[in-house]
C-alpha cells in the first residue's frame, strides 16, 4: 500500500520538476516577450509532441518562472519589482509607526508583510501569477502606506503614556518612585 503512495509522490515530484525546468529553457529561448500569455501548458505539450514524448500539458507550478516564460523576462522583472516594493514600502511604514507609538498602524503593517509572507509561498509552488492576488496585495501597500503617512502627518509622534493608574499600581508593588534617579524600576 505504501509503495504505491510513495511512487505517486515521486511521479509527481518529477513531474513538478520537469515542469520547472522546461519553464526555465523556455525563459532562456524567449527571454523579451516570452511563449504567450497563458500558453505554456500548450507550447510544452507541442514542443513535446514534436520531440516525440507524450507532453504534461500542465502549469509551471511556480508563478515567476510563469511570467518570465509567458512573457519574458522584462515582465518577470517588474512582478518581483512590484513584490518587493510594497514590502518596503510597507516595511518602512511598520518602522516608523512601531519608532513613534502608532501601534495601530504598525499592527495593520505586520498583519499585511504576514500575508505577503503567505503570499511569497504560494508565488513559489502555484502558478498564480495573472490571478487577482498581487494587485489586490500591492493596492493594500498603497492604501496602508498612503493612509499611514497621512495618519501619522496629522498627529505628530507619539510619546508613550503611562497608563491610568500607573504609578499606583508601581507603588503596589513595591517599586520605586520614577521622580529618583537611577531608580531603574528595581524593588524597594
Amino acid at each position: 500500500m505504501f509503495g504505491g503512495q510513495d511512487e505517486e509522490a515521486k511521479q509527481s515530484g518529477d513531474a513538478r520538476n520537469y515542469l520547472l525546468r522546461q519553464s526555465i529553457i523556455y525563459t532562456f529561448k524567449h527571454p523579451v516577450f516570452g511563449i504567450g500569455m497563458f500558453q505554456f501548458p500548450n507550447y510544452e505539450g507541442r514542443m513535446s509532441i514534436e520531440a516525440g514524448v507524450t507532453g504534461n500539458w500542465h502549469e509551471t507550478h511556480n508563478s515567476l518562472t510563469q511570467v518570465s516564460s509567458e512573457c519574458g523576462v522584462p515582465a518577470a522583472i517588474f512582478f518581483v519589482v512590484a513584490i518587493g516594493s510594497s514590502m518596503a514600502s510597507v516595511n518602512r511604514i511598520y518602522g516608523q509607526a512601531r519608532r513613534e507609538g502608532y501601534t495601530e498602524i504598525a499592527n495593520a503593517s505586520f498583519c499585511y508583510l504576514l500575508s505577503m509572507v503567505g503570499y511569497l509561498t504560494s508565488v513559489f509552488f502555484l502558478s498564480n501569477a495573472y490571478r487577482s492576488y498581487l494587485p489586490i496585495m500591492i493596492g493594500l501597500a498603497i492604501a496602508i502606506t498612503v493612509s499611514a503617512q497621512k495618519e501619522m502627518s496629522e498627529t505628530g509622534p507619539r510619546t508613550w503614556r503611562r497608563p491610568a493608574g500607573y504609578l499606583r499600581l508601581r507603588r503596589a508593588a513595591g517599586w520605586r518612585s520614577l521622580s529618583r534617579p537611577n531608580s531603574h524600576f528595581s524593588p524597594q
